[in-house]
């Protein structure tokens, strides 16, 4: 009880202080469901001005839209003017499964329960003793709930949740208000359940136009010691950046299913400026977790100038014109 007690109070000095921070910048927040509200009234100027403001206020200096040269400015560029139908397509976790399997077959996907778009219509005593119920639209390990065993969990709370996630403002889209084509309807999907007696890492690898770059490791996830460390693909060596003030680790070992991973990767981010392509490893098993179109959306980089030697790996003038808003 003392523990939950305290990270709730971190949580709230946490908050506190991003208020101020946001405050000091003269930045004010609008909610999703403001965002929603105000959709249709909103030209691709408006939003910029707001991700303009958004991006001084999280990573720390007013980004140049109009003339964009760091990863950050071209990140928002092309989340403000990139389209491609593929990225409504797979920001839904359950459209993203069938792409894949359509591609690969289900090797490389977590099998599927069922979706919703009801929770009255899930039968939980059909389903098996664990499972994973997540919203189509959740990101950044937001809206997923884990049971490990139904028959202690509270399938009320589980319904109240997941019906609450099916507001069609809780999405990435309403979340930044400047993602051009991630404006999807919410369901529920209910996954099987994938453990590994190790620990499952994250393998995020980043590909510019059907390139391989970085590689992001992401170790102790959904913990309070998460550690984050980037890696250059070709040499193996790690990367002296972070995200915002994330540990990272010194030395990275490099898994054996890593050719694997980057044939993966370079075939599905062909003639894409930005893709990362995010991978698990459970039981001998390579599962693909997400197709990320904007990853890192208003992140700090740190150092400031790694944020601009990575804008270098995008390309902005190779895209086609009927791409462009």
């Amino acid at each position: 009880m003392k523990g939950k007690a305290l990270d709730f109070a971190i949580k709230k000095y946490r908050d506190i202080k991003k208020a101020k921070a946001y405050e000091k910048a003269g930045y004010k927040s609008v909610s999703q469901r403001e965002a929603y509200m105000l959709e249709n009234f909103l030209t691709v100027k408006d939003k910029q001005h707001y991700c303009e403001r958004k991006a001084y206020a999280q990573i720390k200096y007013f980004p140049n839209l109009d003339e964009p040269h760091s990863y950050n400015e071209k990140l928002l560029w092309l989340a403000l003017h990139y389209k491609n139908p593929l990225i409504s397509k797979c920001t839904d976790k359950y459209e993203m499964k069938r792409y894949i399997n359509d591609i690969y077959g289900d090797k490389y996907t977590v099998g599927v329960i069922g979706v919703y778009e009801n929770v009255n219509h899930i039968n939980f005593d059909d389903l098996p003793n664990q499972f994973v119920i997540k919203s189509t639209a959740g990101w950044g390990g937001k809206q997923v709930i884990i049971v490990k065993d139904k028959k202690t969990a509270d399938i009320d709370k589980i319904k109240s949740f997941a019906s609450e996630w099916l507001y069609p403002w809780n999405t990435y889209y309403y979340n930044n208000m400047c993602i051009t084509d991630e404006k999807i309807v919410p369901r529920i999907l209910v996954e099987e359940y994938i453990e590994d007696s190790n620990g499952l890492n994250d393998y995020k690898i980043y590909c510019f136009n059907g390139v391989p770059k970085l590689l992001l490791v992401v170790k102790g996830r959904n913990t309070k010691h998460q550690q984050r460390t980037f890696v250059d693909i070709e040499k193996w060596d790690v990367l002296p950046f972070a995200r915002n003030k994330m540990d990272t680790e010194e030395k990275i070992e490099r898994p054996n299913e890593l050719d694997e991973l980057i044939s993966i990767s370079r075939n599905l981010s062909q003639g894409i400026p930005v893709l990362r392509v995010d991978f698990f490893l459970a039981n001998g098993r390579i599962y693909i977790g997400e197709l990320t179109f904007s990853p890192g959306l208003f992140l700090r980089i740190n150092p400031k100038e790694w944020d601009f030697k990575l804008g270098e790996l995008i390309d902005l003038d190779g895209i086609n014109e009927e791409d462009i808003d």
